[in-house]
């Protein structure tokens, strides 16, 4: 069992997306199970932290540091990827790699060429060990993706459908062309907040 990202199980097998999780069960007539990182299992959820943000964030950053033989950090120089590597780089933790994902369209490339890597140029001095890798898709990437006649049910899983190979191009970079001995990380998807009998 994958311990470290969300994973949905069914017929004691492990997915990385719900769909597949699905078509297994409907399948093999088996319930679907999900399962959270082991660390959210383990977290005091309804208990205000001792510590202040910055200090939770740094905790965080050196438990990934000491649990890793490898790190790679996902960056886009968006608000959550950014605050990730600031936490790295303020507190003197080491980063192995830091990957920004070009998706070979200018008008989709703009966080990453304009933002990203400006930045990471910026800082490139306070972490002079750190690999940076700027990859690229092709056409081919896209012919291959796209060619699928059911890719957009494989994007169901995200909760909406992007027009650009952002989640899939990525989860192949994780998944089938890393490093076994890497850990990944990056900013997902916004939490999201219910409110129920106005409270």
């Amino acid at each position: 069992m994958l311990k470290k990202i969300w994973t949905w199980s069914c017929n004691n097998k492990t997915f990385l997306d719900k769909i597949t999780a699905v078509r297994e069960s409907i399948k093999e007539d088996k319930p679907v199970y999900y399962h959270a990182p082991h660390g959210y299992d383990q977290f005091a959820w309804f208990q205000e932290p001792p510590s202040t943000w910055e200090q939770t964030l740094k905790n965080r950053a050196l438990q990934i540091r000491q649990s890793s033989k490898k790190i790679n950090l996902l960056f886009s120089g968006g608000c959550d990827s950014t605050k990730m590597l600031q936490t790295f780089i303020t507190n003197n933790i080491f980063i192995d790699e830091i990957t920004c994902l070009k998706y070979g369209i200018t008008e989709a490339d703009i966080e990453v060429t304009e933002v990203a890597e400006p930045y990471l140029k910026q800082v490139q001095h306070l972490i002079p060990k750190t690999k940076i890798n700027v990859k690229n898709l092709t056409i081919q990437d896209y012919e291959t993706y796209y060619g699928d006649p059911y890719w957009a049910e494989k994007q169901t899983w995200a909760n909406h459908i992007k027009f650009r190979l952002t989640h899939p191009a990525m989860d192949n970079l994780l998944y089938h062309q890393s490093d076994t001995d890497m850990v990944h990380i990056l900013g997902r998807d916004k939490p999201h907040l219910v409110y129920h009998n106005s409270d």
